[in-house]
């Protein structure tokens, strides 16, 4: 079993610092479901969503499997099963689902029994209702063509985020979205961690609610904002946390590089769609943009000039 895999079942364990902070348009339900589960009203979600869709609105007459999970699937399975099913683990539910599209996809497909050879056959599919609903007749069919298209770009050698790529990043060579994260980690540097200033960035402050390591200093909502520095640069190396810092690059539903993540820039604007289950509004300071800029930019620069290769 991966590494991804591993940290689907175990995510889970997180302790919870505060109450988790969201951004999607959910009430959080208690309960222990496994797959499937979410807050009791979800069971339609998604019913108005048949195909993706391209940035400008229009249909994407050419859909990857990556991009009909970030605009298709990923949106209909949050309303549903996100309210148990995220890295908060507020319940104590399998986790299977970030708040984040892209940290999700991963998540979802390393999730047991998630993609399996017969689409109707997966755990996301099969889950009865349990503390939460089932899937509605509606999401089945998406979720079902969704790991058909999975299915079939991996028999073409499309792949899925574990396979092999022809990324040429990262020293050269095939390399897996698993490689690509641990070389990156390889290439960050603790002495340049501390001179760029992110030390300092778990001590940003929210809007009137307190700052970041308040509620994330255990890696609440795959955020981790540790006082300790070097837990904190320790944790941020490890997946999904990592993923708050760079992002992959996407050929078709192929990883084929890393990109400067903005989750931490973003995050702070994002729009309150149902309060107050709402992440706390804040703008980052000139430092701690700068910081974050300095590092990830500085760090991305020598593993694509392959300074650090395979883990």
């Amino acid at each position: 079993m991966n590494k991804l895999a591993l940290l689907a079942i175990t995510i889970g364990s997180l302790a919870l610092a505060c109450a988790p902070p969201t951004t999607i348009n959910i009430t959080p339900a208690g309960g222990d479901g496994g797959a499937g589960g979410g807050d009791g009203g979800g069971g339609e979600a998604g019913s108005e969503t048949t195909s993706s869709v391209t940035d400008t609105g229009e249909p994407d007459p050419d859909p990857t499997a990556h991009d009909e999970y970030v605009k298709v699937v990923h949106p209909s399975l949050i309303q549903t099963c996100g309210g148990c099913h995220n890295p908060t683990a507020e319940v104590g539910a399998p986790v299977f689902l970030d708040y984040d599209a892209e940290v999700s996809y991963l998540i979802t497909k390393a999730y047991p029994n998630a993609i399996t050879e017969d689409p109707q056959q997966s755990i996301l599919i099969t889950q009865p209702p349990h503390t939460g609903p089932a899937l509605s007749t509606a999401q089945k069919p998406l979720v079902a063509n969704w790991i058909s298209m999975e299915l079939a770009e991996a028999g073409n050698g499309g792949g899925s985020s574990s396979s092999s790529s022809s990324s040429s990043s990262g020293g050269g060579g095939a390399m897996s979205l698993e490689d690509m994260l641990d070389s990156f980690a390889a290439c960050m540097d603790y002495d340049i961690w501390l001179a760029s200033g992110m030390d300092k960035f778990p001590q940003q402050q929210t809007n009137g609610e307190g700052p970041c390591n308040s509620c994330h200093n255990q890696g609440v909502g795959a955020f981790w904002a540790s006082l300790d520095p070097l837990e904190n640069f320790d944790q941020n190396k490890k997946f999904p946390y990592i993923m708050r810092l760079v992002t992959p690059v996407y050929e078709g539903s192929t990883p084929v590089d890393l990109a400067p993540s903005n989750r931490l820039v973003n995050k702070g604007k994002e729009p309150c769609a149902n309060p107050p289950v709402c992440h706390p509004k804040y703008d980052l300071t000139a430092a701690n943009k700068a910081a974050l800029e300095s590092f990830v930019g500085g760090t991305l620069t020598k593993w694509q000039a392959g300074e650090c290769g395979k883990p």
